[in-house]
């Protein structure tokens, strides 16, 4: 993957995967989308998926061409296109979730810049 520009998929964006060893500050922006604005701007690209979550990789399946990477943790690339696909609800404890549609999911895209903008 190296420092390409890569679509990214993702369920948490941890803070402890930024280079924190280069800088001392960073402003993350997050903005809510749907599935048809991705669909959109990704048409016919890979996507690497670092999501485990069957249910959601089936379901993104359906609009995207996905590259499996649930079996590796991702390592934070500034040229990427981040997004990450989260339950609308948050669920009981152990409680097994079932996805019926897009609807069911929060999606955001993530935008990281070094330095604080607050």
């Amino acid at each position: 993957m190296g420092t390409q520009q890569n679509i990214i998929f993702l369920t948490a964006f941890p803070v402890n995967i930024l280079p924190w060893h280069l800088n001392d500050s960073f402003t993350i922006f997050i903005k809510k989308r749907d599935i048809d604005f991705l669909k959109q701007i990704i048409g016919e690209k890979e996507v690497y998926c670092y999501i485990r979550h069957l249910p959601t990789v089936n379901l993104l399946r359906k609009h995207f061409k996905i590259i499996d990477k649930g079996n590796e943790q991702y390592s934070f690339n500034a040229q990427d296109y981040i997004y990450i696909f989260a339950l609308q609800i948050r669920p009981e404890k152990g409680a097994d979730i079932n996805i019926a549609s897009e609807n069911d999911l929060l999606i955001l895209e993530v935008n990281v810049v070094k330095g604080s903008w607050v």
